[in-house]
């Protein structure tokens, strides 16, 4: 179930802001062929790991395996976009067991992982009708990941009253029990990550 990229994909991914080569080996992921002999540093992330908007050589995994030395450790990136902690933790599943993982990196991204985690935020749900002026502003900040996950505590933080700004609690912040569940979310997928890694004797 769930969706993933393509193996052995060849094609260019061409936006107004960049045109990059995209490769994906028999696994599917964008890297070369894993080999069961190399000891691994495995990445895991969305399509900031993937590589978004980057050449495959200036991934975050190519230079780490470039700066650790590829002689010591193969990064390999399974990094898929649109995946979070759910999906990670089913790639570990599958993952671990095959190879020799030393090291797994998880990269989170604020935006919107933390929030799809826990079903706070719904990547189909989009504005039906097109507005102008102050509507069509309203209307972007709902498509916003960060917003409906973020406003909240803003609420909570800053008061705008007969100064600008005043700190309520600055330090302490009453988060709603949406958000509080979303937060202990996070914190059990990490501590699963976490132990599954150690069950494999892996960092």
């Amino acid at each position: 179930d769930g969706f993933y990229t393509k193996p052995d994909f060849t094609g260019r991914f061409k936006c107004l802001e960049f045109d990059t080569q995209i490769q994906t080996n028999s696994e599917g992921f964008r890297d070369s062929e894993f080999d069961v002999n190399d000891k691994v540093i495995l990445s895991l992330g969305d399509s900031m790991t993937f590589g978004h908007g980057v050449e495959q050589d200036e991934t975050y995994s190519d230079v780490l395996e470039e700066y650790v030395g590829p002689k010591e450790f193969a990064v390999y990136n399974i990094g898929v976009p649109g995946y979070s902690l759910r999906e990670y933790i089913k790639q570990l599943n599958e993952y671990l067991p095959r190879f020799d993982v030393r090291v797994a990196v998880v990269a989170l991204y604020e935006g919107n992982d933390v929030q799809e985690n826990c079903g706070i935020l719904n990547r189909a749900e989009f504005v039906g009708e097109t507005r102008k002026g102050i509507g069509k502003v309203k209307d972007l900040l709902k498509r916003l990941y960060i917003v409906p996950f973020v406003e909240p505590l803003l609420l909570n933080i800053v008061d705008i009253g007969d100064s600008l700004t005043t700190s309520k609690q600055f330090y302490l912040i009453d988060e709603p029990e949406n958000v509080k569940e979303c937060n202990n979310a996070l914190k059990e997928n990490m501590r699963t990550i976490k132990d599954m890694t150690s069950l494999h004797n892996s960092e």
